[in-house]
């Protein structure tokens, strides 16, 4: 790395910048300066970095519905929360399997507070006032995480914690 100092070219106003040198100022900057220039450019750069991802309202996952969003959404049931909030986790799934010539779908199961209600139109029957969060789980993780998955192909999960 370099450590000497560096020298800065200003040229006089209305003067050819590809010019001669002859009516020009060379300016030397010394070190201390220029790694001065450098903290200051990179604490700008942060600065604006950490303004622009800021917000009010911090962001939500995709995977949760949070007591803030609950109580900021005029929902009545759960069901009506999610329509609003998380549409496409009441999208049943693709064709799951095949068995006995018969073509079952990929369904999207319902717990509360960790016990097994059933599908999607369970949350119907719950009021949006007494849950304190929803969140989402592929189906992958809802057969690992979940008691009793059911023996249906899963498109995944909502598990309903309420206000205890």
């Amino acid at each position: 790395m370099y450590t000497g100092p560096a020298w800065i070219d200003v040229a006089p106003p209305g003067s050819d910048a590809y010019g001669s040198t002859a009516n020009r100022t060379f300016l030397e900057v010394p070190l201390p300066s220029r790694m001065l220039f450098a903290t200051l450019c990179l604490a700008a750069v942060a600065a604006t970095a950490c303004a622009s991802s800021g917000s009010a309202r911090p962001r939500s996952s995709p995977d949760l519905i949070t007591s803030e969003e609950i109580n900021a959404t005029a929902a009545a049931s759960a069901y009506d929360l999610v329509v609003r909030l998380r549409p496409n986790w009441l999208r049943q799934g693709s064709p799951g399997s095949i068995g006995g010539g018969v073509i079952s779908r990929q369904v999207v199961v319902v717990y509360l507070d960790g016990n097994r209600l059933g599908g999607t139109e369970t949350l119907r029957s719950l009021s949006a006032a007494g849950i304190r969060s929803m969140q989402w789980l592929s189906a992958t993780r809802a057969a690992v995480v979940l008691r009793d998955p059911g023996s249906e192909a899963l498109a995944g999960a909502i598990v309903v914690n309420t206000r205890q």
